[in-house]
């Protein structure tokens, strides 16, 4: 049996939070959303490295997702844009000895993960951690 409020007492209701109102509260993500739902996709289990990305280009939805923020999903159209200001800051071994100057001058990068969907659809989340340390 739940409490009795006592007389006078507030009690405070917190809405519950909509799809176009929801934020990343930790990473590495467990799921994935858009605006009008649940995504029913299951995260790789491994980091994309820049090359990997790049062959996804075309045929994946790209979105980017930083600590107390909505999901970003990257339009079609600006995808291209996304990936040339964005493929020297993907973490991997490889990157970090090549591009591990762009990442320390812009105080943050990408660990690139592939999602996919049961019929077949890809993602590559591009999770934003700064400075290199995850949280």
């Amino acid at each position: 049996m739940p409490p009795r409020e006592k007389p006078g007492q507030i009690k405070q209701h917190i809405p519950d939070e909509t799809f176009d109102e929801k934020i990343v509260r930790s990473m590495p993500l467990q799921e994935l959303w858009n605006d009008t739902g649940m995504i029913k996709a299951q995260r790789g289990v491994r980091s994309l490295d820049a090359q990997e990305v790049k062959a996804l280009l075309e045929k994946a939805a790209f979105a980017v997702a930083r600590i107390a923020s909505k999901l970003e999903w990257i339009e079609e159209g600006a995808k291209k844009d996304f990936w040339n200001k964005s493929k020297r800051l993907i973490y991997s071994s490889y990157s970090r000895e090549k591009y591990g100057k762009d990442i320390d001058r812009a105080g943050y990068g990408y660990y690139a993960t592939e999602w996919k969907e049961a019929s077949g659809k890809i993602f590559v989340v591009f999770e934003e951690y700064p400075g290199g340390r995850e949280y």
